[in-house]
């Protein structure tokens, strides 16, 4: 949809066909990956495993599912009033606490890096106006191949129909959550990633209203956060902006600013989606000193298990707002580092400030693995790619010109179908044309977060992982997913689904180029990419992971 600033976000949205199968071996190219017999019949969720030195697809097994840890209990049923009472218990808390050393989390915010032993995903059906069942028991039926749990908090009015989903496909592995949604309330969302954070301790971390309990308000936040945009961007210019107006003509005005901002958690009062899980133990519920959107920041351990923090710059201004409405004074940066790494569960030492990637969230354009590594997406190497599958469709597309004994009526029709082919090449290559010039727009941006990661000690990779629409409503996104270890401490990762080209690529790229030590990657039925990927948001978007360490 449209990006309007200050516009409230749709609801849903997150700001307001199977190939045969193929064997990639370490050793090979893109070029050289083969078409494989071993490769079963298509199925929603396509697997590539981890056989010798190979990677194989097929599709994912079904069957009983893996013995594994449960997740921690939760509670059956969460009333609105019931979450309100442990909500502002939990800001009661804040206001005492805030500035006095004691706000720090008491444990690790969950590392993302893919190597923490999953219990359960966390994911929502809530405040949508279709049934957005899909995601919960795609994952449901990796967690039975895998070993974990999948946790739904779902609005009660709609979870006999979720529970009736879930067994009529074998699910026993998913978990209820019924909340009480109040009839007009469209706040709560699917985005689970966004609205909180779920430590190693079993808390509940939720991030800082700006609109609620005396915040700062949701225009001052937006004016700080372009404030501090203009300042990084273009230091030295004067920032005047006091209205949404303003606002609007400056990001017309000066365009590396003008891209999507913060603060739809808040303004939706979405955090409450997450808190709900802890609603029957309000004392597990922690407001946070700062706003921090899950997907804008990323926490992982390094080599040794320190861990470390990845925050995108907009976090800290729209932060820096709301800390110094709070507490009444300026707060320094050094004062604000540290808040935001309390919030973290990390030293102030180990947060990385990187730079916004032009776009959105952090999440949709880098993944974290063990041990200190990061992947971040190459968008000219995207592109590269984009143009030569393009050249390959439009190639295989192209109509076959009738022989000579053709009647008038077929060379008519082919007439007809080589004008529309042309029409069709023509858009897709003018469409992939501004991909690629939004691609070197944003490349110096990348650099410098790569940049930014080596020099403060994490080890970056480098590859295509996330594909514009080129015309054919077919986004893709390979690194907004999920990875974990299983009970038998295996790794698995769980991505969108994409062209087979793409998904090959990937399985090269995470299964054998990168140090990634996957064993089995899982590719979701693609009908599920582009839905998501519209809205802004992609699979990790959705989750929240529970577990623990190895």
């Amino acid at each position: 949809m449209p990006f309007t600033p200050g516009a409230a976000p749709s609801a849903g949205n997150r700001l307001s066909g199977a190939a045969a199968g193929h064997v990639v071996l370490p050793s090979l190219g893109l070029g050289e990956v083969a078409p494989s017999s071993a490769a079963a019949a298509a199925s929603p969720t396509r697997t590539w495993s981890l056989s010798g030195r190979a990677f194989v697809e097929g599709p994912l097994s079904r069957g009983a599912s893996t013995p594994h840890p449960p997740a921690a209990a939760r509670p059956a049923r969460v009333s609105a009033e019931q979450l309100e009472a442990a909500v502002s218990q939990a800001y009661d808390t804040r206001a005492k606490t805030l500035g006095t050393g004691s706000a720090k989390a008491p444990s690790l915010v969950t590392p993302e890096d893919g190597n923490v032993v999953a219990r359960a995903y966390h994911l929502a059906v809530l405040g949508q106006q279709q049934f957005p069942a899909e995601f919960p028991l795609a994952m449901a039926a990796v967690g039975q191949r895998e070993g974990f749990d999948v946790v739904v908090r779902v609005d009660s009015k709609r979870a006999d129909a979720l529970r009736t989903l879930a067994a009529e496909q074998g699910l026993t592995n998913v978990k209820l959550v019924e909340v009480e949604v109040p009839e007009g309330d469209r706040g709560m969302d699917a985005w689970s990633e966004d609205h909180g954070e779920l430590h190693l301790d079993g808390t509940i971390s939720v991030p800082r209203s700006l609109s609620k309990h005396d915040g700062v308000g949701t225009l001052d936040a937006t004016i700080a956060l372009f404030r501090d945009r203009m300042a990084r961007a273009y230091p030295g210019v004067p920032f005047t902006a006091k209205t949404d107006e303003d606002l609007t003509a400056l990001r017309r005005q000066y365009p590396e600013i003008d891209y999507l901002d913060l603060g739809v958690v808040s303004r939706n009062d979405a955090q409450r989606a997450v808190a709900s899980l802890v609603a029957d133990q309000p004392a597990k519920l922690r407001v946070a000193n700062t706003y921090l959107e899950g997907g804008n920041t990323l926490v992982g351990r390094r080599a040794g298990g320190r861990g470390y923090a990845l925050v995108g710059a907009d976090s800290l201004g729209v932060s820096r707002a709301a800390l110094e409405k709070d507490l009444g004074r300026k707060v320094s940066d050094a004062e604000l580092k540290t808040l935001v790494a309390q919030d973290c569960g990390i030293a102030p030492a180990d947060l990385v400030v990187v730079e916004q990637p032009k776009d959105f969230h952090l999440d949709m354009h880098m993944m974290l693995l063990p041990d200190g590594k990061v992947v971040l997406n190459d968008p000219l190497e995207s592109v590269k790619l984009q143009k030569t599958w393009l050249a390959e469709d439009l190639a295989r597309s192209k109509p076959t010109a009738p022989g000579p004994s053709a009647t008038e009526a077929e060379r008519a029709d082919f007439a007809t179908a080589l004008e529309s082919w042309q029409q069709t090449a023509t858009d897709r290559q003018e469409r992939l044309a501004r991909v690629e010039e939004r691609a070197r727009n944003q490349a110096p941006r990348m650099d410098a977060i790569a940049k930014t990661m080596a020099e403060s000690g994490l080890e970056v990779h480098r590859m295509a992982g996330v594909f514009e629409d080129t015309g054919d409503d077919r986004p893709m996104n390979f690194l907004n997913g999920e990875a974990a270890l299983n009970p038998q401490r295996q790794k698995f990762y769980i991505a969108l689904g994409g062209d087979p080209r793409a998904e090959a690529y990937a399985v090269q790229q995470l299964g054998s180029r990168l140090p990634s030590g996957f064993e089995r990657i899982h590719f979701l039925d693609r009908e599920l990419t582009t839905s998501t990927l519209r809205d802004f948001g992609g699979l990790s978007c959705r989750s929240k992971l529970e577990g623990t360490l190895p």
